[in-house]
């Protein structure tokens, strides 16, 4: 590839400085294309609480380059959803004062890649007609079973009609996306650096509290929509219905409802089968999945569950409710799928899992999710995308 075409992609939402882990894989991924093409990012950020509290207005725009990949992020003010056609207005001044600047250090884009249809869809559709360029959405959030969705319906109608390709990161997404009125969607996976889940760990020096027993572990915010307490409730089961005194579940997040379930598992008297470590860092995780035996994913929606994919490239097998996304990836070779919202099936899941646990072979689930879901691979299929759109 002599040309590298240049490629504008615009987030929805991005990391920074107070939350470093929203629009993670947004920022892998733009970095992981860099390596082929020209990319440049629009992180329009349009948060009323970070507006005010940290004074954006006297420092709205700011480029700088991490890992070589040029990025603006222009701050900028908005008036919530009461007053949704003011603020289309403000979006497309917004996006399209951010595209002018981009232009000055970057040139024109060949492309522009949006991250979830609404708002970064919305703005790359306003910039596709005013300049000719195609554009892409690439939808990651639960945002079409969402409430949210008849807020923005009219522009979301617009932005499935407008696109000229729309990708979803599993078959469950899709399916949303093409009932509510897209003739068109490809699926197009979440990848992940297979590379960094394959380090030795020093166990001895580790705060994983290392047991004898069969280590569990789940990663998620301790929210409603992610099951943690039907997971605590099969725990309770496993350990005092079935005699399963040989588990120990590891518990990885935080949020609203962390004190509930840390109140639940004492009331239980599971305590010592179970720890809760809060928010980590992504190395961390890493290197507490190297330190597990199986990952398990309690939600009652996951849209794709990147976790899952983390803990396969760890050679992990995975027991995964039947919630959306993990059922594109959980299959014989890797884990077992179960009914989700419910403690009788994650019982049996549990049991059926440890007791096959001999079965499954860590090489070859680090094979399958490196060949499926690495980054090099899942790049070289959006590469095509992309020149199929741009040619």
């Amino acid at each position: 590839m002599n040309y590298k075409p240049k490629v504008l992609i615009i987030p929805s939402w991005y990391p920074d400085n107070q939350n470093p882990i929203q629009g993670i894989f947004f920022k892998k991924q733009a970095e992981a294309l860099n390596e082929f093409l020209n990319i440049a990012v629009l992180n329009i950020d349009m948060s009323v609480k970070k507006y005010l509290k940290n004074n954006y207005f006297l420092n709205r725009n700011n480029f700088y380059k991490e890992n070589n990949v040029l990025t603006l992020k222009n701050n900028r003010f908005n008036f919530g959803r009461l007053i949704n056609s003011f603020n289309t207005k403000l979006y497309q001044k917004h996006f399209d004062n951010g595209f002018e600047k981009i232009v000055d250090q970057f040139g024109k884009p060949d492309l522009i890649h949006a991250h979830v249809s609404y708002p970064a869809g919305y703005g790359a559709m306003f910039l596709s007609q005013k300049y000719d360029i195609p554009f892409l959405v690439s939808e990651h959030a639960s945002f079409f079973e969402s409430k949210l969705i008849k807020n923005y319906k009219k522009n979301i109608d617009k932005i499935l009609e407008k696109a000229d390709l729309y990708t979803a990161v599993s078959t469950f997404l899709q399916k949303k996306i093409l009932k509510y009125g897209r003739k068109q969607c490809k699926v197009i996976p979440n990848f992940i650096d297979c590379s960094k889940f394959n380090s030795e760990v020093d166990k001895e020096n580790s705060d994983f509290e290392n047991t004898d027993k069969f280590n569990l572990l789940n990663v998620s915010q301790m929210r409603d929509i992610k099951g943690i307490d039907y997971l605590i409730s099969a725990l309770n089961k496993l350990v005092f219905d079935y005699n399963f005194k040989n588990i120990h579940l590891h518990l990885v997040g935080d949020g609203e409802k962390i004190d509930k379930y840390k109140k639940m598992t004492k009331k239980l008297d599971i305590n010592s089968y179970c720890t809760f470590y809060g928010q980590i860092s992504n190395e961390k995780v890493a290197e507490y999945m190297t330190l597990s035996d199986a990952l398990v994913i309690s939600s009652k929606i996951e849209t794709f569950g990147v976790v899952g994919i983390e803990a396969m490239a760890a050679g992990l097998p995975i027991l995964a409710t039947k919630c959306g996304g993990p059922e594109d990836y959980v299959e014989e070779i890797n884990g077992l799928l179960v009914e989700k919202e419910s403690v009788s099936s994650l019982v049996e899941g549990i049991k059926n899992l440890i007791n096959s646990y001999s079965k499954f072979n860590s090489v070859e689930i680090k094979k399958y999710t490196n060949d499926n879901y690495g980054k090099e691979s899942v790049s070289k299929d959006l590469i095509r995308l992309y020149m199929d759109l741009i040619n």
